[in-house]
């Protein structure tokens, strides 16, 4: 009776490998603590409580049966599990027949730590080498590896979901030319994929399904090892996507698919393509949560789209060349001319062109243009600024410049009077050298569009800013909009940059951040007061006093607020007179220069000025008796402030657009001021 009793114990005790006899064998006693083989009510555990080094233990070629094993090397040990291709027990899906391992127990019945690899090379043709009552438990730094014909739908089924399994690893090592893997409705940590055990060096995975599959860590395909899927869900890869000399063909039937990818796409070599005929496509969409990038060396071949998705962005390490569509959905894909972006002759580029986060931040190449029209969805620093080529040929390279267009020249020609000193686009490799730019404005990015006639196109060629014309604008003044120029004879040859301009002095001030600027006086001294559009780019505001209004010098600096819109700044009490500057400082050391404003000197002149309005308009003719700078303020009926601006009169005449169309008709009340004496007060009636 105590026999049996003790046998009843030892039946479900925890059973450890020891490896005394040095031979790795599963099935010699010696082996084992206490000299016993593991039997079907036992829990196994390898660990390396008593084998402190790596090992191998070779299950036998018959059937073993344990409650539960468990594969827990140490912290720095592996610890890998053979069940050989000699052992040829297996039996179809639902049979009660034996298989090469079970496990009989609840719970996670088969659980590997980290270190530890279940290498399942059943040298049997058909139906299931292992039989699991309960969950496989795949730990991070853990890998199971299918090297057999046999089944895995079971066993994918029972996958732990488990936290700390997210990379755990799921290698399918095929040793045939083709295998059918189970995708459709299943969790995995990370996917391996690899031809290493087929004779070839080639294996062609296939899933298909209707069900949508999760990643949760990496989906690697090695040399030789294609998937092609017929998919119409979505697979979800939470790590990145490494393609290493394998083809992915994302559409082999019937059916579109989406790889949804969280992390980063790495690919040396091979293909992602499509062979279907039925015009289904494939989908990879780039929609992480963090910042991903692109490395491809491989190609895109068929139809094949990209998607970015992702607010964070996308960075190109590598040159990508799409053959068939680019989606900029959300965010910004970041390029250079060593990892340029290309668009094949007839890829389409989709992306919202009022959508100010959805762009190319860098340069974006098109192949194939022959006399057609292309827009370029291309910015920086965080805005789209677009430009679109008509009547273009060659294989054309666009690129956004947020910086001053008299960096390239100062030349200017005859009906241009001043340039952007906020932007300008770059236009290269054309074939014919002809063509026209429509390009976008925004009137706060592009320092103020107040007024479209006079807008421009400038063309650079032969050290000079030109006048590229005006052939068509779209929006409207003070909003958003673009400008078409006129035939550029050399576009993208010897004319190579464009930028926005102004035919008149005084519209479209594209230089200027300044909203609005004006001095005041309060009984403690001089004010100066300053209104910003967005000034994202600014870090700084340096105010500069001068006594002649030539030399200035600074005397304080101001932190930009990006949410402060209003600025005020009190001077030191003993300038009582002189000239004020604001300089804006962008984050480059670069400076935007407002408007010199004078203050407490007297008028050199006590001619008036008088004012006619054509009636019901918003422009104004003021005439003057001189050349002279004021300040102008506009009330509606209510006494409520409408706008304040300064203004540059010149002797004689000078019409001014005050009230623009999008006003409410209505009376509005004007002020003109110089040095603080009121000049003139006029009833406006805008119609």
């Amino acid at each position: 009776m105590l026999l049996l009793l003790l046998l009843s114990v030892k039946a479900g005790a925890e059973v450890r490998w020891t490896g005394l006899s040095a031979n790795g064998l599963w099935a010699d006693p010696g082996n084992w603590e206490n000299g016993f083989l593991p039997g079907a009510n036992d829990d196994v555990l390898l660990d390396n409580s008593f084998q402190l080094t790596d090992y191998t233990v070779r299950l036998p070629d018959f059937a073993v049966s344990v409650r539960s094993l468990q594969v827990l090397p140490g912290s720095l040990q592996s610890i890998i599990v053979e069940l050989p291709v000699t052992n040829l027990v297996s039996s179809a899906a639902g049979s009660l027949l034996d298989r090469a391992f079970t496990t009989t127990g609840n719970g996670y019945t088969l659980l590997l730590g980290k270190g530890a690899v279940f290498i399942n090379a059943s040298g049997s043709s058909s139906g299931y080498a292992l039989r699991l009552n309960d969950s496989l438990q795949v730990k991070n730094g853990a890998k199971y590896i299918h090297r057999t014909r046999t089944g895995h739908a079971d066993i994918v089924q029972f996958l732990s979901k488990a936290a700390g399994t997210e990379n755990g690893i799921f290698r399918f090592e095929n040793p045939d030319a083709a295998s059918t893997i189970s995708l459709s409705g299943r969790v995995y940590g990370s996917l391996e994929l690899s031809a290493s055990a087929s004779n070839t060096g080639i294996v062609s995975y296939s899933a298909a399904g209707t069900n949508p599959v999760v990643i949760r860590g990496d989906l690697l395909m090695e040399p030789g090892a294609g998937l092609a899927i017929n998919f119409d869900d979505t697979i979800h890869v939470f790590g990145d996507l490494v393609i290493n000399n394998a083809i992915f063909n994302m559409a082999s039937g019937n059916r579109s698919s989406v790889l949804l990818l969280q992390g980063n796409w790495l690919q040396t070599g091979g293909a992602i393509s499509e062979t279907n005929v039925q015009q289904k496509t494939g989908t990879l969409l780039l929609n992480g949560t963090v910042g991903q990038t692109i490395s491809c060396t491989g190609i895109l071949t068929d139809s094949i789209v990209v998607d970015i998705m992702n607010s964070a962005g996308v960075q190109l390490l590598q040159p990508l060349r799409c053959s068939f569509g680019l989606r900029l959905s959300k965010g910004q894909l970041r390029t250079s001319n060593s990892f340029l972006l290309t668009m094949a002759p007839n890829a389409w580029l989709l992306a919202d062109s009022i959508a100010q986060q959805e762009f190319v931040d860098g340069p974006i190449k098109k192949e194939g243009l022959n006399n057609g029209y292309f827009l370029f969805p291309v910015g920086r620093n965080g805005k789209q600024r677009w430009l679109a080529l008509r009547n273009v040929t060659g294989d054309i390279v666009v690129e956004y410049h947020p910086e001053t267009a008299y960096g390239i020249s100062t030349s200017i020609g005859a009906g241009i009077d001043h340039l952007s000193r906020l932007e300008y686009w770059s236009v290269n490799n054309a074939a014919m050298g002809f063509g026209q730019v429509e390009l976008s404005y925004d009137h706060l990015l592009s320092g103020g569009v107040s007024e479209l006639v006079s807008l421009r196109v400038a063309s650079f060629s032969g050290g000079t800013w030109s006048d590229a014309g005006n052939l068509a604008t779209s929006g409207a003044a003070f909003e958003k909009g673009s400008v078409t120029s006129g035939d550029i004879q050399g576009l993208g040859t010897i004319t190579q940059f464009v930028t926005l301009a102004s035919s008149s002095r005084f519209t479209n001030v594209l230089p200027i951040l300044f909203a609005d600027q004006w001095m005041d006086y309060l009984s403690t001294g001089w004010n100066c007061n300053w209104r910003v559009g967005n000034d994202d780019g600014i870090f700084m505001y340096a105010i500069e006093l001068s006594e002649d209004g030539i030399a200035f010098e600074k005397i304080a600096d101001i932190p930009a607020g990006h949410e402060q819109k209003y600025f005020r700044h009190s001077l030191p009490a003993n300038w009582n007179k002189g000239y004020c500057r604001i300089n804006a400082i962008g984050d480059g050391g670069k400076a935007v220069k407002g408007e010199v404003m004078r203050f407490g000197l007297p008028m050199k002149s006590a001619g008036l000025i008088s004012m006619l309005q054509p009636a019901g308009s918003g422009t104004v003719q003021i005439q003057s008796s001189q050349n002279r700078q004021v300040f102008v303020e506009i009330f509606d009926s209510g006494g409520r402030l409408f706008n304040r601006r300064n203004l540059q009169l010149h002797k004689g005449v000078t019409t001014v657009q005050l009230l623009h169309q999008s006003v409410p008709a209505g009376v509005y009340w004007l002020t003109v001021s110089e040095n603080g004496n009121k000049l003139l007060t006029r009833g406006l009636f805008l119609q």
